[in-house]
């Protein structure tokens, strides 16, 4: 017999209303997840956006060819996603940057020299891009950005980066390729997080050592770069996939490269090792398509 058959009617009433409250109150939980999933209305246009300005949280203003940000976006105070990409923006007003809630921040594509010290105060970001701009300097207040996964800046004028990028401990994806940057700061294995890293198109003779600490690689991107030998950390990045190395300058293959044995893809072309030395780690890496 069930333990609620043995209580008596008294106990049964209050047992059996709880039963139907809980799958009430599971239908109303289930219910607001559903609401919460509905994704979020994008506006396109400032008109359409400033008749409800509370409910805005994704204002997409790309490919309207301002010269600069609106300060009708002032108004918004739920915004959580902005892209002002493919515009023709040379700077950025300090209202932007009191935007609390903002997460996702896109001002690739246009004409900005710099990025404002400010730029720390944005602590909900988690997706940044400021691609295909004239940027020669990230702000050091970068670090503050502890939630941040996401950083692009590819296509700018960079030539180094900020002493404490590396706090950035919960970067995920990281691209900086076609920029200026001749080195890696020692303590670049502290982002430990790093999933995805372009660095193509720089001009790095060398990696630290640290760099093996990125266990969680999968992707990198190396080419067009000085390199001429890889750290002997390297053979520790064991989950990487996709290497590309094409466009360096080594004559000889590094001995880290045989320990990576889930590799998929690695790109060595445009190089100048023997033929019989790529021969060899094919040999050793069976699975890995190799290109030479």
């Amino acid at each position: 017999m069930l333990l609620w058959q043995r209580k008596s009617a008294i106990l049964m009433i209050p047992v059996l209303f709880i039963a139907i409250n809980c799958q009430t109150n599971s239908a109303k939980t289930s219910d607001k997840s559903k609401k919460d999933r509905t994704p979020p209305t994008v506006y396109r246009n400032l008109e359409s956006a400033l008749k409800e300005p509370q409910k805005v949280k994704v204002l997409k203003l790309n490919f309207l060819n301002l010269t600069q940000v609106p300060t009708e976006i002032n108004n918004f105070k739920n915004l959580e996603v902005l892209d002002l990409s493919y515009n023709k923006i040379t700077s950025l007003p300090p209202f932007i940057f009191q935007l609390k809630n903002i997460f996702q921040l896109d001002l690739s594509t246009n004409e900005l020299n710099e990025i404002p010290q400010e730029i720390g105060l944005l602590h909900e970001l988690i997706e940044l891009d400021i691609s295909n701009n004239k940027i020669n300097k990230i702000p050091d207040t970068l670090s503050a950005l502890d939630r941040l996964e996401t950083f692009r800046a590819v296509n700018n004028q960079i030539k180094a980066l900020p002493p404490h990028f590396t706090e950035l401990t919960n970067l995920k994806n990281l691209a900086l390729w076609h920029n200026m940057i001749s080195s890696l700061p020692d303590d670049f294995g502290s982002l430990k997080k790093l999933k995805q890293l372009g660095l193509d198109k720089n001009a790095l003779n060398s990696l630290p050592e640290s760099f093996g600490d990125l266990k969680k690689l999968t992707h990198l991107s190396l080419s067009k770069n000085f390199l001429a030998d890889l750290p002997s950390s390297f053979s520790k990045l064991g989950n990487l996939k996709v290497l590309y190395l094409s466009h360096n300058n080594f004559n000889s293959l590094p001995a880290s490269l045989n320990d990576l044995l889930a590799l998929e893809e690695l790109r060595l072309d445009n190089n100048r090792i023997q033929k019989n030395l790529i021969l060899d780690l094919k040999n050793n890496l069976k699975e890995t398509k190799v290109i030479y």
